[in-house]
């Protein structure tokens, strides 16, 4: 018996086929290298403190244990109240501003409030400055409550800043791009609240992988500054 023979138009059309999913393969390929190669190109990313407040305000600062800036490499910015290597304590005078000492744009992972330590009650800025690894990632949290009107003005050079925040309160979070309401642990959700829950009608709408607003920022260029400024 004579095995059938697929028409010549259709082989072609079943080569061609290949071909363009092979070539999409690759060029998906390429972009998510270019992508990776973007991420982990160096890093020039300064850090300034804002206060634009009419008195002086203290700033926590809690270094995560991965920081290669923290309290033993910042010199006099962190005064004696500060306590171990990674929590710093500085006073940031009224209608102020500073750089976090960086010279040489060292990676810094960092969780900051404004006049009160950084745990339940506070208004949270978190940062994460001159990665090596991936690319840099911000957010306002309001995850273990509300002190004070964080915002974070993220700016590359030459364009205008993209700003996330400031939080609304404690609640009223929901449509907020950059902030995380309270107890939200994961945006538009809430898993192992720290500081309690108002549920999860706080949250942002969508879910932890797409929510709507995004609660954190991914700056991509690799040259720019982050403010983290304290509002009236």
């Amino acid at each position: 018996m004579k095995t059938a023979r697929k028409p010549l138009g259709l082989l072609l059309a079943i080569a061609a086929t290949a071909v363009l999913a092979n070539n999409a393969v690759w060029a998906q390929s390429l972009g998510q290298l270019g992508q990776l190669e973007q991420a982990m190109d160096p890093k020039h990313k300064k850090i300034v403190l804002v206060n634009n407040q009419s008195s002086a305000a203290d700033v926590f600062i809690n270094f995560a244990s991965n920081s290669v800036i923290n309290v033993t490499n910042l010199g006099g910015f962190c005064d004696s109240q500060s306590i171990g290597s990674l929590n710093c304590h500085h006073t940031l005078a009224a209608n102020k501003s500073e750089d976090l000492p960086n010279p040489d744009f060292k990676y810094v992972n960092l969780a900051l409030a404004f006049n009160h330590v950084v745990d339940c009650g506070a208004t949270k800025a978190e940062v994460i400055a001159n990665n090596p690894d991936w690319y840099d990632i911000m957010d306002v949290s309001v995850v273990d409550g509300f002190n004070n009107k964080i915002e974070i003005d993220a700016t590359e050079h030459g364009k205008m800043p993209v700003k996330l925040g400031p939080p609304a309160g404690m609640t009223g979070n929901q449509q907020l791009f950059g902030v995380f309401p309270f107890a939200c642990t994961q945006c538009a959700a809430i898993l192992n609240a720290p500081c309690g829950s108002n549920g999860a009608g706080e949250c942002h709408a969508g879910i932890e992988s797409n929510p709507n607003p995004p609660c954190q920022y991914q700056m991509n260029p690799p040259n720019g500054m982050i403010e983290i400024i304290l509002q009236p």
